[in-house]
């Protein structure tokens, strides 16, 4: 149980991680689209630690699917 754990937390952080960096991106991308899509992109990263936290397991891990 202690391996599962260590996995979702594993994946939180990554889903964090993964927002800032694109965040970064976005902000320095000049055109205006490509930054909008990217912050997309963003909002679906981030609702990878939202599901976990709400208990939700089978939706983090698919987290474009019911969009």
């Amino acid at each position: 149980m202690q391996h599962y754990h260590g996995t979702i937390d594993v994946a939180k952080q990554w889903s964090r991680e993964t927002a800032a960096d694109l965040l970064v991106e976005a902000a320095l991308e000049e055109d205006e689209e490509t930054a909008a899509e990217i912050h997309k992109v963003v909002e679906l990263v981030r609702t990878v630690t939202d599901r976990i936290e709400q208990g939700d397991n089978t939706r983090a891990r698919q987290p474009g699917k019911d969009l």
